[in-house]
């Protein structure tokens, strides 16, 4: 009976540390992300796509789409196939694909890599990204 207690502990002990860990995505904790696209003081979006490349090379890969008001919301896949919210702490190249129109109609598309790197970092604000005007 003792034994039994004993496996019952640790197995619960197990699930406990397993169900609180951090969000990661191919071992790399993950922290929430999300911004505004702006152009011209006016949002950009929607199906605007932002990604951020890594800086270290790592084999991920972070994007987020806007909505109407050029909001958006970072999640992180990983070569494993698993895709969760947020981003690792690093530094990123910031590119941005604007769908075919303002109304976010499809059909041709602007690719625009901004100038500045940016840093992200657990507990840091949302991201303001300004696109250079048209």
């Amino acid at each position: 009976m003792i034994r039994r207690l004993g496996w019952a502990a640790a197995t619960c002990a197990l699930v406990c540390f397993v169900g609180c860990k951090k969000s990661d995505v191919a071992g790399l904790a993950l922290s929430p992300l999300k911004g505004t696209v702006m152009r011209n003081g006016k949002p950009v979006g929607p199906n605007a796509q932002v990604t951020l490349a890594p800086d270290s090379g790592q084999d991920i890969t972070i994007t987020g789409l806007t909505d109407a008001q050029g909001h958006f919301e970072i999640h992180t896949s990983g070569a494993d196939g698993r895709t969760r919210s947020g981003a690792p702490d690093g530094s990123y190249t910031v590119t941005v694909v604007t769908p075919g129109n303002e109304s976010g109609v499809q059909g041709g598309f602007e690719q625009i890599t901004l100038p500045n790197k940016i840093e992200v970092k657990a507990g840091m604000g949302d991201l303001k990204l300004e696109l250079p005007g048209k």
